[in-house]
């Protein structure tokens, strides 16, 4: 008995040892322990998980502890991935099934096999390590046993078919599955030459979306003529209009009733960009009113993002199709011949309207995306949700049938540029290209390259608070009281807004989640505000600033109207981020914590209750702050931007598809129009080759400005007169003629407008004639007078009694009621009168009258009446047909054109006032 439990304890005491020793093997590497790619691949990996796991006897563990254990190996970043899968079941199997479905790659066939063909034997490799290769390669072929090699290897374009991959520029994008970002940047070196392959699928075509133009009826179609091309580009235009034509973006035609002409320009490549101008069909087109996104709006929603994508359609608007009915609109003249576009053309009015509608319903109900145009961004919390969003996405742009180009899609980035600002974990900066721009930008030399550098500079003024006032020496040389002399202290300034804006702190996205607070103030000529949320540790980061000039009438104000203005206004300009969440309003002005309350409703000026009513449907505390204290706000409202809100309750401005104004002529236009006018390519020869001493030398068409040739100079191919006024090519003088007469001022303020930039030969006499048909000034010109037309004599008859003229005279309010009215007759050949008087004037007392006067002198050939209704009844009708009369009338409410009665009415009615009725009632007139 002893021996025997002696033995039995030696037994469990050599186990446990043996239990130790299996313990104590290393486990292999970790997995992923930081965020990135894994050093091995997830089967390799798990092969040593295995050999581990059968090494410590994990063939006796219970489902949980073997599931524990690959938890822990996975490392940190490998555990928080773990934890964001969907697990079907939550045990080992489960696990290792979802980490197998994640970290490994989906298997292709057709791309493993390539691998495996194009696998040559390298330079000094043995066989053996070369034969070993090819068993590991030809495991994932799925070769089978009498499968036969039928044609050659697939390689090129037939390779990306049958990946089922799309390819740009020798990149390659792959449809919904996880290592499309890793496709995306790699390049293929057989491939390359995709992008001349001759295909139809070079170009993609959106599914069950086709864009119908509506049209105004009242607008008529116009039709343009040829713009003559220079020789040497007519090839490359020759070959892209054949390349559009065979994808099935143009189609040749016939005729059409709307005409425009093409327009080459140059891309950054250098290669030339074909395209229309449909400035003429837009005048007809009625667009979409489906409304473009807010950039505040898609920022906002990217609050929390850490990954982010950003995919760019290849020819956007080429994919949507263009109805058959529409296609007539886009019409176009080459040399070539005429076509007419069969998708979207670039330049149609409604084309950036219909392309959002239509992006919009590709992407809806999906998460973790924003578009804008053509411009797509993906965005996630975390690696997982990031590739989640990225994969519907692309396989939603897939079955819709649309194409990207790879050049400009930018995968799994941490920051990047989107929509002029670049987005990463520390919030919104200004766009590196831009920056570099304004970095690299040559000090200004005259007031026109001055604005354009404001331009570009305000439009990151949001990341500056103190922009205002660092630009002031700049914007004082723009005034009209102000001569532009660059001075030290503009280069100053120059150079320090270079400075401030590169160096510019980052915005953060506003989260509807945070305390938000509104701090706003007021100067004598300008209101600003700032916009900022708390974040968890109660510090305030800001979100955006804003400022704005005062109007003439609103510098009137008193100091509290201004400071309750700037409340207002800054709670309407964020009305998309305040409205519907409490938020405190902070201000330096102590009254208006009463005033713009309930609390002080009875003590407020009219003005500022009617804002404090606009502020009720805002849900806000109202807080004093110091004017020392409150720095941001009140630099911002001492030194505001130049722009100034027509109305203070203005909504905040939506970021849309910008249009060219018909009407106003572009710099760009104007150069173009000066380049292709014969009269000034002619002028601008003879200016620089110099002018003959008579003007009778020179060609008719260059004549006219000969008087002024010592005032006229060439610059960047235009023509100016003077300092600074433009010689306008004729093709552009009526248009700029309208523009000037836009608002009907008369000939004197056109001339005016006109002559402070502009100059052709005859312009004042144009400008006459053109006002002198305006109709609008027509209507409304005051001191027009109307002139009688020239009395035409009626035409004496050839005997008395042949014409004849009747009237009505009355009523005659004091006479007996017998004689209340008169009827008169006058014959136009010997002036004889005949006048009765009668107690009403009906049908049948005129006739009677008529019938006695006609049996004593005969019946005339005419008789002439106005329109009154005695003389227009079917009985008085009658009664002319069967004596045989014709019936004339005069014009209506013209009583001159029957002049002869109508004077001998004005005798009858003189002796009427004169006859004594009152003295001797009983007499008869």
């Amino acid at each position: 008995m002893s021996s025997a439990t002696t033995q039995q304890s030696g037994d469990e005491s050599s186990s446990e040892e043996e239990d130790m020793a299996l313990l104590s093997l290393q486990p292999p590497a970790v997995f992923l322990e930081c965020p990135g790619e894994p050093k091995l691949a997830f089967a390799t990996w798990k092969k040593l998980f295995d050999n581990y796991l059968l090494a410590i006897g994990g063939d006796g563990f219970s489902a949980g502890r073997k599931r524990a254990l690959l938890i822990h190996c996975l490392g940190t970043e490998g555990n928080r991935i773990y934890c964001t899968l969907p697990l079907e079941t939550d045990d080992y199997d489960g696990s290792v099934k979802a980490l197998e479905t994640y970290f490994s790659p989906k298997l292709n066939v057709v791309a493993e096999r390539y691998r495996f063909r194009q696998r040559a034997q390298a330079v000094g490799e043995s066989t053996d390590h070369y034969v070993a290769a090819l068993r590991e390669l030809v495991k994932n072929c799925q070769f089978g046993a009498m499968e036969m090699k039928t044609g050659t290897p697939i390689l090129g374009m037939d390779l990306v078919t049958a990946l089922q991959l799309q390819i740009q520029g020798g990149q390659l994008i792959a449809q919904a599955s996880k290592v499309c970002a890793t496709l995306l940047q790699t390049k293929t070196p057989n491939t390359h030459k995709a992008k001349d392959c001759e295909s139809p699928a070079m170009f993609g075509c959106a599914k069950n979306f086709i864009h119908k133009v509506k049209l105004r009826p009242e607008v008529k179609p116009v039709q343009q003529k040829l713009r003559r091309l220079p020789l040497s580009v007519r090839d490359a235009v020759s070959k892209e209009l054949k390349n559009m034509e065979e994808n099935g973006i143009i189609e040749k035609i016939d005729a059409s009733e709307w005409v425009s002409p093409i327009v080459v320009t140059k891309r950054k490549n250098g290669d030339l960009r074909t395209c229309v101008d449909l400035r003429e069909p837009n005048k007809a087109v009625i667009v979409d009113s489906h409304p473009l996104p807010l950039i505040e709006d898609i920022l906002s929603e990217l609050r929390g993002a850490v990954l982010f994508s950003t995919l760019d359609l290849k020819s956007a608007y080429h994919q949507l199709t263009l109805h058959e009915e529409s296609r007539g609109l886009t019409a176009f003249i080459t040399h070539e011949g005429l076509y007419q576009y069969c998708r979207v053309p670039y330049g149609l009015s409604s084309a950036p309207a219909a392309f959002q509608k239509m992006m919009t319903q590709i992407l809806s109900g999906l998460n973790g995306v924003q578009c804008y145009l053509d411009d797509i961004i993906i965005y996630g919390s975390s690696e997982a949700e990031h590739e989640a969003n990225l994969r519907a996405v692309l396989c939603r742009i897939n079955d819709a049938g649309l194409k990207l180009n790879v050049d400009k899609c930018h995968i799994r980035q941490t920051t990047l540029s989107f929509l002029g600002q670049k987005i990463g974990p520390e919030g919104l900066l200004p766009d590196d290209s831009h920056v570099a721009a304004i970095l690299n930008a040559p000090p200004p030399s005259d007031p026109a390259t001055l604005r354009s550098f404001l331009g570009l500079s305000a439009w990151y003024s949001k990341f500056v608070p103190n922009y205002a006032t660092v630009v002031e020496p700049m914007r004082a040389l723009l005034r009209k009281d102000c001569a532009f002399h660059w001075n030290k202290t503009a280069q100053t300034a120059f150079d320090q807004v270079k400075q401030l804006i590169v160096q510019s702190t980052a915005l953060v996205l506003f989260d509807p989640n945070k305390p938000t607070i509104v701090s706003t103030d007021a100067s004598d000529y300008g209101i600003g505000a700032v916009l900022t949320q708390l974040d968890s540790s109660g510090e305030e980061q800001t979100v955006a600033f804003a400022s704005r000039s005062l109007s003439d009438a609103e510098r009137k104000y008193s100091i509290v109207e201004k400071e309750a203005l700037a409340c207002v206004w800054a709670a309407e300009k964020w009305r998309t981020w305040l409205w519907g969440r409490k938020f405190l309003l902070r201000t330096d002005h102590q009254a208006l914590t009463t005033l713009l309350t309930t609390k002080g409703n009875n003590r407020a000026g009219l003005r500022i209750a009617r804002w404090s009513a606009r502020l009720l449907e805002f849900d806000y505390d109202v807080e004093y702050r110091s004017g020392s204290l409150n720095h941001v706000a009140d630099c911002l409202s001492r030194l505001p931007l130049p722009e100034t809100d027509t109305a203070c309750a203005a909504e905040v401005e939506s970021v849309a598809a910008i249009l060219t104004d018909l009407n106003a002529v572009s710099e760009d236009d104007f150069r173009s129009e000066c380049k292709n006018c014969p009269v000034l390519t002619k002028l601008r020869v003879q200016i620089q080759k110099g002018w003959p001493s008579r003007q009778s030398i020179l060609e008719s068409d260059l004549q006219p400005y000969f008087p002024m040739r010592h005032e006229l100079s060439v610059m960047n191919e235009c023509i100016i007169r003077g300092p600074h006024r433009l010689l306008v090519p004729e093709s552009l003088q009526k248009r700029l003629i309208v523009i000037a007469h836009e608002t009907h001022q008369g000939i004197v303020r056109t001339k005016q407008r006109l002559r402070e930039l502009y100059w052709w030969p005859k312009m004042d006499l144009q400008i006459e004639t053109f006002i002198k048909n305006c109709s609008t000034c027509k209507q409304n010109d005051k001191t027009s007078v109307t002139h009688d037309a020239p009395l035409q004599p009626v035409p004496l008859p050839a005997f008395a009694w042949e014409k004849v003229s009747v009237d009505i005279i009355g009523p005659f309010e004091t006479a007996p009621s017998d004689c209340r009215f008169a009827i008169s007759l006058v014959d136009y050949f010997s002036k004889w009168p005949e006048v009765a008087f009668a107690s009403r004037v009906d049908t049948a007392t005129i006739i009677q009258f008529l019938t006695a006067v006609f049996s004593r002198e005969g019946n005339p050939k005419t008789l002439i009446s106005d329109n009154g209704p005695q003389f227009l009844s079917t009985e008085f009708a009658v009664f002319l047909k069967e004596h045989g009369i014709q019936h004339l009338r005069s014009s209506v409410y013209y009583p001159r054109a029957n002049g002869e009665v109508e004077r001998f009415n004005r005798c009858v009615k003189t002796a009427y006032r004169r006859h004594p009725f009152k003295e001797n009632p009983g007499s008869h007139f």
